[in-house]
């Protein structure tokens, strides 16, 4: 793949409303925005679009309860929206699914406690949801390390073996028989570069090797080069003590086989936090959303751009 020239992110048609930290998940030939937020308030508007030809968003029912910071997950063809925050910043334990079939939104299990920031992903049929933060008052709260998993089949959530690091605003992900836990913002409030690997099979988390740049809420997708699995990470935010340095422009791609993060020369148009993406196709990650790093007298901007880049000629290296 080296001798390839790299290719370039290539802007798609923008989202109808800016937006940052909403959920974006594909089902079958669609790709989906749901909820976030801008300076103004959080959104209830949900989009749809074609992951290929057609590529305009058009609007869909709106998901009932407005929320932002939630988490995404879908399993056997269902969107999951769980947790997050409303309008006056307190957190939700409602979890709404969508079906892209019908076109309506229903009550799904309601969460043991509110919780917001965290991540979920589908494996094997489950729902897993991921660390995030749980508020104990209007200004206090925990960034946990619990792992909850629902069955569709059954009800409720049940607990499994807590992550080894609590994280909030970070990406899970499911790569073969595996969940993956990216970046995020630490319990002692600083970006992290960590990632951790969860084996459902023997209830166990492990280290992996860490992204080369710490990054809270990325774009973060499981996807293929060729014929070899792998799992992109893309823009986020950097953060120290609790206050945001700057948004990233750049994008790395894990090899599980190789246990190796690559960081490729193509960058984005402009650096963005809070985004949430998929892919297009095999090979093909689209970024959805997001902000811009607050400028030096607060103001930032919400963005409504999409952006794809086609992996296989994005210079990306395997041995």
């Amino acid at each position: 793949m080296g001798n390839q020239t790299p290719s370039k992110w290539v802007s798609r048609p923008p989202l109808l409303r800016a937006r940052a930290a909403l959920g974006v998940a594909r089902v079958g030939s669609d790709i989906f925005a749901v909820g976030g937020f801008t300076d103004e308030r959080v959104w209830p508007d949900t989009e749809a679009r074609h992951a290929t030809g057609d590529l305009d968003w058009h609007e869909v029912k709106k998901i009932p309860q407005a929320r932002a910071n939630h988490a995404t997950a879908v399993v056997a063809g269902l969107i999951y929206a769980i947790g997050g925050i409303r309008s006056n910043d307190k957190s939700l334990d409602s979890v709404e699914v969508y079906d892209p079939v019908s076109g309506h939104w229903t009550n799904g299990p309601r969460l043991p406690e509110r919780r917001n920031s965290a991540s979920a992903a589908g494996l094997g049929g489950l729902l897993y949801l991921v660390g995030g933060f749980i508020p104990s008052g209007p200004d206090s709260g925990t960034t946990t390390d619990s792992v909850l998993v629902h069955d569709p089949a059954g009800n409720g959530w049940t607990a499994l073996s807590p992550m080894p690091t609590p994280r909030e605003k970070f990406r899970l992900v499911a790569l073969e028989d595996h969940l993956y836990a990216l970046g995020g913002f630490s319990a002692d409030e600083q970006s992290m570069s960590s990632v951790e690997r969860y084996d459902p099979a023997r209830d166990q988390w492990s280290a992996v090797h860490d992204m080369q740049e710490s990054r809270i809420l990325a774009c973060v997708v499981a996807t293929k080069i060729g014929h070899r699995p792998v799992i992109v990470a893309v823009a986020g935010t950097e953060a120290k003590d609790g206050v945001p340095i700057g948004s990233r422009r750049t994008t790395e791609i894990y090899d599980p086989a190789m246990d190796r993060w690559s960081l490729l020369d193509v960058l984005l148009p402009k650096p963005r936090g809070s985004v949430d993406g998929t892919v297009e196709q095999e090979g093909t990650v689209v970024i959805v959303g997001g902000v811009t790093t607050p400028h030096a007298d607060g103001s930032r901007a919400f963005v409504s751009d999409v952006d794809a880049l086609d992996l296989e000629h994005s210079g990306a290296e395997f041995e």
